[in-house]
């Protein structure tokens, strides 16, 4: 069995581009400040010891934050949390719908919903696993901070 790497991605708050790697927490400037969490991205190890130094860590903006699912779509993509993945999965009427990763924290599984704006999660159309899909059926299309629209019409 080996040990599972959980990792994060989150847009800097410099400059908008996407890192992943280790999430960190980095406190507060004051107490009435919000949390700030940045990502570790780079570390260079201290000779053969395994200790690591220089670490980079990058502050993001807290709000973009998703955890990798351990799940690649039909590209060999990583699958995140906040991204939005198109599939052939049918539904009702015979579309096709386009989904929203999140975490479900009621059930404790990565789950897709659809039609974000309206759909209520842990109501309607959020009974889905993300591994009740084969990876090799979904696509990752945008996420729901870069690309919100592709949630809007939900139809293929």
């Amino acid at each position: 069995m080996g040990i599972r790497t959980i990792i994060f991605r989150g847009k800097r708050i410099d400059n908008a581009e996407w890192v992943e790697g280790y999430l960190v927490k980095l406190g507060r400037e004051s107490f009435s400040d919000p949390e700030r969490y940045g990502i570790c991205n780079k570390a260079i190890p201290l000779g053969g010891s395994g200790v690591c130094y220089n670490l980079k860590i990058d502050e993001v903006i807290p709000e973009t934050v998703g955890q990798y699912t351990g799940l690649t779509d039909k590209n060999g993509k990583k699958i995140f949390e906040g991204d939005i993945v198109s599939t052939k999965y049918k539904l009702g009427r015979g579309h096709y719908y386009v989904f929203e990763v999140y975490y479900n924290e009621n059930l404790c599984h990565f789950a897709l919903t659809i039609n974000r704006g309206s759909y209520i999660k842990n109501k309607q159309y959020d009974w889905l696993q993300l591994t009740s899909l084969k990876a090799n059926k979904v696509e990752v299309i945008g996420n729901i901070h870069d690309n919100i629209e592709l949630l809007k019409g939900n139809v293929e």
